[in-house]
């Protein structure tokens, strides 16, 4: 209903109608709109796996990090994802508040994911990083590209598997060029 109708247009009551139960049964989940559009956000997350990274930390520091990478590409292309940014920009201005609901709930939850992932290998001995936030950021501005806010605007098509992929290994080898603390890392 986010999507069809926009953030503000939809109520609790219309979310209760649309899912065949009672109001007090949408209330006794979600105290608020904003809570449920969270909710939202976090079971998109959770979809993609990107909701902490301890079982990528338990392989290879490459294959960890192109398997993260490979779910964060894969969640800016999803085609719900692509309408909810449109939505929420559309209405950012006029409503800031949900604008930074759901900046907190997908993008800085997503990049905590990242800055998870790198501490714990910062810690291990295979990331050099100074500055792990200024890392992680990078990283995923690099994944995000203009080809996604192409789609996001809705003035490119989405990048397909082969080309999401081709542009994970890209960015991988690039931030382990910086990053390994491997000399061979870095040179593969």
């Amino acid at each position: 209903m986010f999507f069809e109708k926009g953030l503000d247009p939809t109520s609790m009551d219309a979310v209760a109608q649309h899912a065949g139960v009672s109001k007090q049964t949408v209330y006794s989940h979600f105290s608020s709109k904003e809570d449920l559009l969270q909710a939202c956000i976090r079971s998109k997350l959770d979809a993609y796996e990107l909701q902490g990274s301890r079982a990528l930390q338990q392989i290879s520091l490459r294959e960890g990090l192109t398997t993260l990478c490979l779910r964060y590409i894969s969640l800016l292309y999803d085609d719900n994802v692509l309408r909810m940014k449109r939505t929420v920009m559309g209405s950012a201005t006029a409503h800031p508040e949900v604008a930074k609901l759901f900046f907190d709930a997908g993008p800085r939850a997503t990049l905590d994911t990242f800055k998870n992932f790198i501490h714990h290998h910062v810690r291990g001995g295979g990331l050099a990083v100074d500055n792990i936030h200024e890392a992680a950021d990078m990283l995923t501005g690099m994944l995000a590209s203009n080809a996604h806010m192409g789609s996001v605007l809705g003035v490119s098509t989405p990048l397909d598997e082969q080309a999401r992929r081709e542009r994970v290994e890209s960015c991988v080898a690039m931030f382990l060029s910086r990053y390994a603390a491997d000399k061979a890392l870095r040179e593969t």
